[in-house]
């Protein structure tokens, strides 16, 4: 009943990824703008907003769970320091539904085995993520870039 504003807000996140998981659509979207309404009632600023909305590029969904090609899948922690392969630079757009289109590979480092883009092409292809709330408005966002560092 005491909960902070954060604890709140990040509970409405929770139901807000597993809404967009289901494909419900309208749920998660009134899950991520109460969330956004909840920080901004508690005068949190856009950019803090922000950072506990999205802390990253791409948050699949639910950000919850233990996701396939993530750290803690492999039981490493954030501190961890890994030796990489190498990555895949990607360009994507996000629907306002956490579906993820127009996947491209911009660039790759050298010996990149195809095996590597492929798995990543459809790992994107297949996950849902994390929509974009601005204004308190789900919205569409193109163009997100981001490295992929890959080991094996």
């Amino acid at each position: 009943a005491n909960a902070t504003p954060l604890e709140k807000a990040t509970s409405y996140i929770n139901l807000g990824d597993w809404n967009v998981s289901y494909d419900r659509a309208q749920r998660s979207e009134e899950a991520y703008i109460k969330a956004w309404q909840i920080l901004r009632d508690a005068n949190f600023a856009d950019e803090t907003i922000k950072s506990i909305m999205f802390p990253q590029p791409l948050v699949p969904v639910p950000a919850y769970v233990t996701h396939e090609f993530s750290r803690e899948f492999y039981n490493f922690s954030a501190e961890d320091t890994l030796q990489y392969k190498g990555y895949v630079d990607t360009t994507i757009d996000l629907d306002r539904f956490g579906r993820v289109g127009n996947i491209r590979i911009d660039a790759t480092s050298p010996d990149t085995p195809r095996r590597v883009r492929d798995t990543l092409f459809t790992y994107l292809r297949e996950k849902k993520m994390r929509p974009v709330v601005e204004n308190g408005e789900l919205v569409k966002v193109s163009d997100i870039k981001t490295r992929y560092y890959y080991s094996y």
